[in-house]
């Protein structure tokens, strides 16, 4: 166990270690998106809450805690928050030019 440890230490700060480490970061984040959702269905089955705004509730829940899981494996691997919002912007205003011609429509 020693001998192991030590040569995780030793190439601990190799990108592809850092890649690895932000792949099972990425994966917690699914599994915890995924018991956060269940837990939310659960507690939002209650006769005065619509069935379809728990699951969009449900659903948002999901969807952050992945973008969360997204960002931090990125962050991880590119070693810098700046680069990974940096390219969520440069996303973003791809994705609205691309679809303002169909949004003008309603």
């Amino acid at each position: 166990m020693g001998a192991m440890w030590d040569w995780i230490t030793q190439h601990w700060n190799e990108p592809w270690a850092r890649f690895v480490e932000g792949i099972l970061l990425l994966l917690l984040s699914f599994v915890i998106a995924s018991l956060a959702r269940g837990a939310l269905r659960k507690q939002l089955k209650r006769p005065h809450i619509d069935a379809q705004v728990a699951l969009l509730i449900s659903r948002i829940a999901y969807l952050a805690v992945v973008v969360l899981g997204v960002v931090a494996f990125f962050t991880l691997w590119f070693g810098s928050p700046a680069l990974v919002f940096g390219g969520f912007g440069f996303l973003a205003l791809a994705f609205s030019l691309a679809f303002q011609d169909i949004l003008k429509n309603f």
